[in-house]
């Protein structure tokens, strides 16, 4: 339980949103292949929008705080 918390906070020891996200994104997933290997006994794929989302979650979450948005002053 200790490495699931060192992995969903960041460096700063807040919780970051886009690790949250992904492991909920993830967690999903896998309750749904499991779903529709338990109904159609059939593996599905991964699809790769799924990858590149969970991805995308975690790329906005680490950049948008050094990005300055509506012209933020620096």
């Amino acid at each position: 339980m200790n490495r699931l918390k060192e992995f969903i906070t960041d460096d700063s020891g807040k919780l970051s949103s886009g690790r949250a996200l992904m492991i909920l994104l993830i967690l999903a997933y896998i309750g749904y292949a499991g779903y529709v290997v338990i109904t159609t006994k059939t593996v599905p794929d991964i699809p790769s929008g799924v990858s590149l989302l969970a991805a995308g979650l975690y790329t906005i979450n680490k950049f948008s705080p050094t990005t300055p948005f509506n012209g933020g002053g620096q």
